[in-house]
């Protein structure tokens, strides 16, 4: 009898093996890797810098590292991880101060089959020293909107200043605006007579706009403020032709 039973249950378990190959055909099967080349090793984990080796360490998404050469490594504030030219793969962001009130960024682009970083020209400038300042100054990227805004300060107060809208479009970065705003005369004097002028240029597939307008300055103890003025105003003080 015992021996009855266990015939049965080995042509029971036999049977069941063959149902479930008949069930689960081979295309079914589903097989599970841990293969790391599926990865999209182009994604960046972590990008930060690193005070003592004076670089930027790349971290992966497959883990492996990478180290890249800041062009000032005694002058990086800030490291971001963005796409800069849209083609989905990560890209760095680095921010370095200049001078007292001004920053420089510029961008690296990453090759994903190697990791090496390479930089990526926004402004289109000639960097053959025909452009005192070719690179981008302290720049805010949107990457939703798809702009860069570029700024440089002529000083710590902020009133003079100039700023640069770049915008991508058609797969580069054309710049789409221009505003700067400088000094006319001596907005220190007892009488607050200081003026100033801003330029707004707006740049299109048709040619530039250009738009003037004037401030005179007003102080009330360590506070000042630009109040807008008339083009004639200013051309009465003689501080425009």
């Amino acid at each position: 009898m015992k021996r009855t039973v266990t015939i049965l249950f080995a042509l029971i378990g036999i049977v069941a093996i063959a149902l479930i190959f008949v069930h689960f055909k081979k295309d079914d099967i589903v097989p599970v890797t841990t293969d790391v080349t599926t990865i999209d090793s182009s994604k960046i984990l972590a990008a930060e810098f690193d005070e003592t080796s004076k670089m930027i360490k790349v971290t992966f998404k497959d883990f492996k590292t990478a180290e890249v050469a800041p062009q000032d490594a005694e002058r990086v504030e800030v490291v971001e991880v963005v796409d800069i030219n849209y083609d989905g793969i990560d890209d760095l962001q680095i921010t370095e101060s200049a001078g007292a009130y001004n920053a420089s960024t510029y961008f690296l682009a990453q090759n994903p089959k190697t990791h090496a970083f390479v930089e990526y020209d926004v402004t289109g400038r000639p960097v053959d020293g025909s452009d005192p300042f070719p690179g981008l100054g302290f720049a805010s990227f949107d990457q939703n909107k798809r702009i860069i805004v570029s700024s440089f300060k002529g000083r710590g107060l902020g009133d003079i200043y100039s700023e640069e809208t770049f915008s991508f479009q058609n797969d580069k970065w054309i710049k789409v605006q221009n505003e700067s705003q400088d000094m006319l005369g001596d907005y220190l004097s007892e009488s607050n007579s200081g003026y100033y002028v801003r330029t707004t240029i707006t740049y299109s597939s048709t040619g530039s706009v250009s738009k003037k307008e004037f401030f005179k300055v007003k102080t009330e103890g360590d506070l000042w403020d630009l109040i807008p003025v008339t083009e004639a105003e200013v051309r009465q003080k003689g501080l425009i032709d």
